[in-house]
């Protein structure tokens, strides 16, 4: 019979973490053979030529392609423009989003925390300025722009003069006395252009305006006896239920529950558009007009509405496109 095998040494724990560093030192840096890593100094240098031209490679071919991707785009528009086919409504005071997560209106008479709004308000207002308006990067505009025209200058931007604003262009803006005024614009969508309504009663339709549950044109028209000018994009606010009609003093035939501005013409000229995007006009200023809510009742919450018309503005509550829906409360 064989000699039995002798039974293997056992190594201590210490010792084995000993062999397991001495291991990995020679691998590191083995000083009897003169490698590092396993690779001594021709196969490093083989191996780092190759990684080096591999690497400029792709760092060619990238750059190749964005070159090629960015020469094949339009600078002055994006290539798709498929997420909004039309505006929404944007109201301020708007708050920023790291203060309030919405557009509501909410304040005390008493308390003047107001003033968060008017701040507001003055900074949206500062680029609208006639001092801000001035050189030749601006025009004064009465007709829409002709993108056609060869010699029209539609690269310039059209002043937008907030006098026409009255009692809603600053000076508290009314909100100490419990009459706020906002101020209303759309979005700018690039080459989008409002279209007027050639017959309002046929084309006006409830089916347009069953989501922002607004007046149909010819009954805001009504109401703030003026008449139709086609023009002008019209925006109108009113309350969503009868009870905030009647808290917003809609109902109220011997008081006028809001005023626009300008006065008698409350909606945003045709002239102003198409906005053909910053990189042509990198002046351009979103037109405003403005309320003023003059008989809110207070203490109570009220759901309001802000509709704009135009024959090819649709509501959509998807994308919340043509109205916007927020609430005010004024507490004394």
């Amino acid at each position: 019979m064989g000699k039995p095998a002798e039974p293997e040494e056992k190594v201590g724990f210490v010792e084995g973490i000993g062999q397991t560093l001495s291991a990995f030192g020679t691998f590191i840096y083995d000083s009897e053979n003169g490698l590092v890593m396993g690779r001594n100094g021709k196969s490093w240098a083989r191996i780092s030529v190759f990684y080096l031209f591999y690497y400029a490679f792709l760092a060619c071919l990238f750059a190749l392609s964005i070159n090629i991707t960015m020469s094949c785009m339009p600078k002055d528009k994006p290539y798709f423009q498929t997420r909004l086919q039309a505006p929404g409504v944007v109201i301020q005071p708007k708050l920023p989003s790291a203060t309030a997560q919405n557009s509501d209106i909410r304040y005390s008479i008493k308390s003047q925390d107001y003033e968060k709004y008017t701040e507001q308000l003055d900074s949206f207002l500062e680029p609208y300025q006639a001092s801000k308006q001035e050189g030749e990067g601006w025009k004064n505009c009465t007709v829409p722009v002709d993108v056609s025209n060869e010699d029209q200058d539609y690269q310039v931007a059209c002043k937008q003069d907030i006098s026409q604003l009255g009692l809603c262009s600053g000076a508290g803006y009314g909100y100490a006395d419990g009459q706020p005024c906002l101020l209303l614009k759309v979005n700018k969508i690039i080459d989008w252009t409002p279209i007027s309504y050639t017959n309002i009663a046929t084309q006006d339709n409830a089916d347009n305006r069953e989501v922002s549950k607004a007046p149909s044109l010819q009954d805001f028209l009504t109401s703030e006896q003026i008449s139709y000018n086609k023009d002008l994009m019209y925006i109108s606010c009113y309350g969503l239920k009868d009870e905030d009609k009647e808290n917003l003093g809609q109902n109220d035939e011997t008081v006028d529950a809001m005023t626009y501005f300008p006065d008698g013409k409350p909606g945003i000229p045709f002239w102003n558009y198409p906005y053909l995007g910053k990189e042509v006009q990198g002046n351009y200023l979103s037109p405003v007009i403005a309320v003023k809510f003059n008989n809110v009742k207070k203490g109570v919450e009220i759901n309001v509405g802000c509709k704009a018309y135009s024959l090819n503005i649709l509501d959509d509550q998807r994308t919340n496109a043509g109205y916007i829906h927020f609430k005010m409360q004024i507490d004394e």
